[in-house]
């Protein structure tokens, strides 16, 4: 049909066709177009809050970055090689590593939203859903991408894991407990702490056979947990083998091994449990006040249904319910524990601390527990009202008293950081989820509907935007960022004989950051203290003191920038000619060709050599290094002021020379004579047009004692 026209020339007819295109698109925006969008908008933004962040988290974040980047995989004392295995990748990107291993994060965490979503279908509407698998991730927890830390990975991979563990596919004993098992032990190669998932896991498989009511449960059941014990196992120690060699058939690592031996550290059990009992108040009340509808609806699930089969399509809410007791119970009790017997052992450790992200990867499984009762809208019921009143009372003395006894933070919970930075809005929301809660003990609907709908988006952006702004002050550097990133720019490779002193422990990590060399010692004083020469770690030649610091007469020179210093405290003078440069060793030189893999060659007639400070009055030089062509039967010599010496050496191969000099003071120059610089091209080697004569290889100064008079 052709178009009809106006007087203006317009066709009203492919103007109207043009709306209507509009209008179908709007009409057909539904779930999958709102996590395509969501998870777009989300990674961008990610990239966005990341940039120009400096590190954040110590010390966890240079540990992870040093093992994965800096050592053999063998050399971790945490036994996360798959974590460390992928993350070696990031020396691909130089300096720019820490960048490389956010934009990895910001990708692991966006994937998650599909497993989310696939999870939370299985028992609720695609709309709610969606809501819950973009949120989840949309909230404060997704500021652990900033971080060089497993926490994204760890999260990624027990949402694939979830996936399979209520998977319909899997309901045979046999398929649960090998692949199950299978992703179990995977996951414990990102962290370890998965190891903590295996009794509850194994429990579920059994729970499967038995609320299936089929007649072999119990030998099902025995079966299933069998499989995956075996099947996790051999994963976990058979892919650490592939990854780190022997080191890698560990359960813990060293660290953490050494940790499960002494981790009460001499207090009695009884105070460790009380202690623990004490911190978990803490957890159970940030909870209630967080998740109030979904802490309700799981406690009245009724634990065995009459008539679903786990084999079907979809799961039984009973089910979900299940695995998210045996996933959060455990945790909650090993950090109670950790928290109660290393507290009060580190300026940082007590029992006002929250390690909500041992276990918070799980949150999203509350959220899926609320909406499973999405489409049901029940009327009054007294258990419900019991149990909403006990968890609206918990969630009420939580608003009013959890802050005064705990501390949340950025790192440990960043969700309840985020809610409980502003009073206003923590007040308000809390009295929101409380009242939704109650609202839930007679109509689940509204009570979800309200939950999931407004709730939680309003709590996961207010959240995220209020630890965001925490993390965007790290977007300026501190003297610790500063004197790291100097030192590394200024000492390069020589910084594998650097030791830093500074009085905070965790600030000081920050700065190991920044240096990137796993050599580099470090040590915590107080400011103002006497630093012994001496007593410093062997191999010590520089020193970054961040503070003020009180160092012997002789050591007062240096590098000074603000409230740090560089001091050189090796009392040779060694100059490695494999290297490019001599930070605090050499002013200038000249004569020297390209620095190759074995030494350098000379250039010319004369090589000249202008140290840093003044050379001793008497001291021996050391040198190594071979001749060229003719050079091996001809007098080098080497001049320092009015002295001079003469030496050979071979030209088949390296050789030593060890020469005195007492030139007197104030003499910073060394100079080299070659006797017959010549082109290996002259001798028919090649076409190197380069005059050769001397190949240096390692040139070191060493003060002596003065001659004794007779």
């Amino acid at each position: 049909m052709r178009p009809t026209r106006t007087a203006g020339g317009r066709s009203v007819t492919c103007i109207s066709a043009t709306t209507l295109r509009w209008r179908d698109r709007f009409a057909t925006f539904g779930p999958a177009q709102f996590l395509w969008a969501g998870m777009f908008i989300l990674f961008v933004s990610l990239e966005f809050r990341a940039a120009g962040i400096y590190p954040v988290v110590f010390a966890d974040e240079w540990s992870y970055s040093s093992f994965a980047r800096l050592l053999p995989l063998r050399d971790a004392s945490v036994p996360s090689y798959l974590y460390l295995g992928l993350f070696k990748s990031t020396l691909i990107c130089g300096d720019g590593f820490l960048e490389c291993a956010r934009t990895i994060n910001n990708a692991l965490i966006v994937l998650t939203v599909p497993l989310i979503y696939l999870v939370a279908r299985r028992v609720c509407a695609s709309w709610p859903a969606a809501f819950i698998a973009l949120f989840s991730v949309a909230g404060a927890f997704d500021t652990y991408t900033i971080y060089f830390m497993p926490e994204t990975m760890y999260f990624a991979g027990f949402w694939l894991l979830t996936l399979a563990a209520l998977s319909s596919r899997l309901s045979s004993p046999s398929r649960y407990g090998l692949c199950v098992g299978a992703l179990l032990g995977a996951l414990s190669l990102v962290k370890v702490h998965a190891l903590f998932l295996l009794p509850g896991l194994a429990l579920l498989g059994a729970y499967r056979q038995w609320a299936g009511r089929r007649t072999d449960w119990l030998r099902s059941a025995v079966k299933s947990m069998a499989l995956t014990a075996t099947a996790f196992s051999v994963v976990k120690l058979g892919m650490g083998f592939l990854l780190a060699g022997s080191h890698g058939v560990t359960v813990f690592g060293s660290l953490y091994g050494a940790q499960a031996g002494g981790v009460v550290h001499g207090k009695p059990y009884g105070q460790v449990a009380l202690d623990a009992m004490r911190n978990l108040t803490g957890h159970v009340m940030a909870l209630a006040l967080m998740f109030g509808v979904p802490l309700a609806a799981l406690l009245s699930l009724r634990w065995r249904s009459g008539n679903d089969d786990l084999g079907e399509g979809k799961a039984a809410p009973q089910l979900i319910a299940v695995y998210t007791l045996i996933v959060l119970l455990p945790l909650l009790a090993v950090v109670g524990y950790f928290t109660a017997s290393v507290a009060g052992t580190g300026p940082y450790e007590s029992l006002s601390r929250l390690h909500m992200r041992y276990y918070n990867f799980a949150f999203p499984l509350l959220l899926v527990i609320a909406a499973s009762q999405s489409e049901s809208a029940k009327n009054f019921a007294l258990r419900r009202a019991v149990y909403a009143v006990v968890v609206g009372s918990i969630a009420g003395y939580g608003l009013h008293e959890l802050l005064r006894t705990f501390s949340p933070s950025m790192v440990d919970s960043p969700e309840l950081r985020g809610l409980t930075l502003s009073p206003t809005l923590y007040l308000v929301l809390g009295i929101a989820g409380i009242l939704a809660t109650l609202v839930w003990s007679f109509n689940t609907r509204w009570a979800v509907g309200m939950f999931v709908f407004a709730l939680l988006p309003l709590m996961a952006l207010t959240s995220n935007w209020q630890v965001s702004s925490e993390v965007r002050k790290r977007q300026l550097a501190d003297v610790y960022d500063e004197a790291g990133l100097f030192t590394k720019r200024y000492l390069g490779p020589s910084a594998s004989h650097l030791t830093v002193i500074a009085p905070d422990p965790a600030a000081l990590l920050r700065t190991l950051f920044h240096i990137d060399n796993a050599d580099v010692k470090s040590m915590q004083l107080a400011p103002g203290s006497h630093i012994d020469v001496d007593h410093l770690p062997a191999g010590t030649e520089w020193l970054l003191l961040i503070g003020d610091y009180q160092l012997p007469s002789p050591y007062h020179s240096g590098m000074a920038a603000g409230k740090f210093r560089l001091v050189r405290t090796a009392q040779d003078y060694t100059v490695d000619f494999r290297r490019a440069s001599w930070p605090g060793v050499l002013a200038y030189s000249q004569g020297l060709s390209t620095p190759e893999p074995w030494g350098t060659w000379s250039l010319g007639r004369e090589i000249t050599l202008e140290f840093a400070d003044d050379l001793p009055l008497r001291f021996q030089i050391l040198l190594q290094g071979h001749s060229f062509g003719i050079n091996d039967n001809a007098d080098f010599r080497i001049q320092v002021g009015v002295q001079e010496r003469t030496f050979r050496l071979p030209s088949d191969q390296d050789g030593y020379v060890s020469l005195e000099f007492a030139p007197g003071a104030n003499q910073r120059v060394v100079r080299i004579t070659i006797p017959h610089p010549l082109s290996p091209k002259s001798v028919g080697q090649g076409d190197d047009l380069r005059e050769l004569g001397l190949g240096l290889i390692q040139l070191r100064i060493t003060p002596m004692r003065p001659a004794q008079s007779s």
